[in-house]
């Protein structure tokens, strides 16, 4: 397919208000944001439809599609709302993925991570952004990083990662595994390895030992309100429980040259804390982006079995036959869509990916520390977003996440 074009889609905070600054290959423009009331996240932690699963209930008034509408307004008004359509309009072969800025080192942003963007619904085409493969949604966090990532491409080396400690829920990881192992056989170009009761020095030996482009994790994860921080479950030498925090999992995992894609099939790590005094990056997925991993699909809630199976089964046919990750998790977004009613578990998995500034415009070019975004928050809110302006005309920020656009 084609390679991915922009829409970068940036929330910023000017005081006690929001601005949506957008830029696209069509042009820049701006406007301003307002929190829908009946999706405001201080009042609401999430919207995925009325359920209660492992103790955890969801609830909205709102169906998906209203809920996607009022984001999509939200976020999309205005002049931004013409330059999205002008975007579109200007090839109609395009393929435009939409990444969603929202600085976790900005305290007044923080709750916005918390609304489901996943949903994102465009009345008038009657379609989940999501769930066309040419229109991703990918939440995009700032990583003063320059590493090259490892290329996606055949045959994927694979590490399943299992945990289930004792006094755990039991988790039916036997029989997910069974049925990734064969669609992976069956789909070819896929070379898995699998780590049974995973620790973390086992964990830290299998990627010493090799490097494997594709991290999958199947067990337990949560985000701890009272410490801020997002944890997966793995197992110690008893076979007991050993909570890893995000920070800790992102260094085993950039052993080596790292993975290029983290696959969290453990439920809360795509959470991040929304509390103004607590540090940014505290969830797991934002933990490991933060940390330099280039890609990260997290769950920002429970998901169940066979949903997780053919998750896993329809991104890796997908990342098998070229394409890159987007594509092939909104692939897997619609063939859960057209296997499930309500609530819409495939708007729950959440797609992270790593952005960094990485070409300075020609009259910058001997500026050896251009501001850092990570210093903004720091300074008065009408200041931040002129720095903000000032830093957008300079420099092009990119993703640097390629996995076989061509």
């Amino acid at each position: 397919m084609e390679p991915y074009e922009d829409f970068h889609v940036r929330i910023v905070a000017d005081g006690e208000s929001f601005q949506v600054l957008a830029q696209s290959p069509a042009g820049k423009a701006s406007s301003s944001f307002e929190i829908p009331a009946d999706l405001n996240p201080w009042n609401r932690p999430s919207a995925f439809g009325t359920r209660d699963l492992s103790g955890e209930t969801l609830c909205t008034p709102l169906t998906p599609e209203k809920t996607g509408h009022r984001l999509f307004q939200a976020l999309l008004s205005d002049s931004v709302r013409r330059l999205w359509d002008r975007t579109l309009s200007g090839n109609p072969a395009r393929n435009i993925r939409i990444r969603l800025h929202i600085d976790p080192r900005d305290e007044r942003l923080r709750p916005l991570a918390a609304l489901p963007w996943e949903l994102l619904y465009c009345a008038d085409t009657y379609e989940f952004l999501n769930l066309n493969r040419r229109t991703p949604v990918v939440r995009s966090l700032d990583a003063l990083r320059r590493e090259v990532p490892v290329a996606l491409t055949p045959p994927l080396r694979v590490l399943l990662v299992m945990a289930n400690p004792e006094g755990s829920s039991k988790l039916h990881l036997a029989d997910e595994r069974s049925r990734v192992e064969k669609a992976l056989r069956t789909i070819g170009g896929v070379e898995p390895r699998v780590l049974e009761h995973a620790t973390a020095k086992g964990l830290r030996g299998c990627l010493a030992a090799e490097n494997f482009q594709i991290v999958h994790f199947m067990g337990h994860g949560s985000f701890q309100d009272h410490s801020a921080e997002g944890v997966v479950l793995l197992e110690n030498a008893d076979g007991g429980g050993d909570e890893v925090s995000g920070e800790v999992l992102a260094t085993l995992l950039k052993q080596g040259t790292g993975p290029a894609l983290v696959i969290l099939n453990a439920c809360r790590t795509a959470r991040s804390s929304e509390r103004r005094d607590d540090p940014p990056f505290t969830g797991v997925a934002a933990a490991l982006v933060g940390k330099g991993i280039p890609s990260v699909l997290a769950m920002q809630t429970v998901v169940g079995d066979d949903a997780a199976i053919t998750l896993a089964e329809t991104i890796y046919e997908r990342l098998a036959a070229g394409d890159p990750i987007e594509a092939a998790v909104s692939e897997a977004r619609l063939a859960l869509y057209a296997g499930s009613q309500a609530p819409p578990d495939w708007a729950i998995p959440a797609l992270f990916v790593r952005s960094v500034v990485l070409s300075p415009a020609p009259e910058l070019q001997q500026e050896p520390n251009p501001p850092p975004i990570s210093a903004l928050p720091e300074k008065a809110p009408s200041q931040q977003i002129n720095n903000f302006r000032e830093i957008e005309k300079q420099f092009n920020v990119q993703g640097t996440v390629h996995f076989n656009d061509d």
